[in-house]
C-alpha cells in the first residue's frame, strides 16, 4: 500500500496531537491548566489579551491600552478624563480640575473662591444720631445668627439681630434691611451691605 505525502503529514499531525493531549494536565473542566480559560491568549484570566490583569487590553490592568497610567482613559496623563494635555481629571482643556474653566467652581476665575465680604459689612442707620454698625468679615463667613449693638457715639443703644439668611444675602452681595430695637420712643431702619 502506498500513501501520499499529504496522508503521511496528516497522520503524523494526528499522532502528535494525541501525544500532547496525553501529556497535558487537564483541569476539572477538561482544558489544560497551562492555557488560558477558553480565551486562547496563554494566560489564566480569560480575557484574551495575553497579560495577567484580565482587563482585555494587553497592558497594565486599567482597560485603556495605555501602558503608563492605569487610569482607564487611554491618555498618558493618568487623570482619567481623556484629555491629553491637562492631567486635571475633569475632561476640560483648562487644567483646573473643576469643569468650568476658572479653577474654583464659583465662576469668578480667582482659583480659590474668595470669602464673602472680605472687608466685613457695615450698616447705614436711617434718621441717625451717631449710631454705627460694623460686622466683621468672620461673622459674615460663619453665617451664625448674631445680635449687634449700634450705640456708636449716641447716648443710648439699640440692637440689630442678623439671621443666618441675612448673612447668606450679604455673602451673595445683596443689601439687607433690618429694624433696630425700640428705645427712648424710637427705633431705626438699618441698611446693611458688604464693605467694598
Amino acid at each position: 500500500m502506498t500513501i501520499t505525502r499529504k496522508q503521511f503529514l496528516l497522520g503524523g499531525l494526528g499522532a502528535a496531537t494525541l501525544l500532547l493531549d496525553g501529556c497535558s494536565d487537564d483541569g476539572a473542566d477538561g482544558r489544560s491548566t497551562l492555557e488560558g480559560i477558553g480565551d486562547g491568549d496563554g494566560d489564566t484570566t480569560g480575557d484574551g489579551d495575553g497579560d495577567p490583569p484580565g482587563d482585555g487590553d494587553g497592558d497594565t490592568g486599567d482597560g485603556d491600552g495605555d501602558p503608563t497610567t492605569g487610569d482607564g482613559d487611554g491618555e498618558p496623563t493618568g487623570d482619567g478624563d481623556g484629555e491629553p494635555t491637562t492631567g486635571d481629571g475633569d475632561g476640560e482643556p483648562t487644567g483646573d480640575g473643576d469643569g468650568d474653566g476658572d479653577g474654583d467652581g464659583d465662576g469668578d476665575g480667582d482659583g480659590d473662591g474668595d470669602p464673602a465680604c472680605p472687608g466685613g459689612a457695615s450698616g447705614t442707620v436711617l434718621t441717625n444720631h451717631s449710631h454705627t454698625l460694623m460686622i466683621p468679615a468672620a461673622d459674615v463667613q460663619a453665617g451664625v445668627p448674631k445680635m449687634y449693638g449700634i450705640q456708636g457715639g449716641a447716648n443710648h443703644n439699640h440692637t440689630v439681630s442678623i439671621t443666618a439668611d441675612d448673612f447668606a444675602q450679604l455673602a451673595l452681595g445683596n443689601e439687607v434691611q433690618k429694624q433696630s430695637s425700640f428705645l427712648q420712643a424710637h427705633d431705626h431702619v438699618v441698611l446693611i451691605a458688604c464693605l467694598l
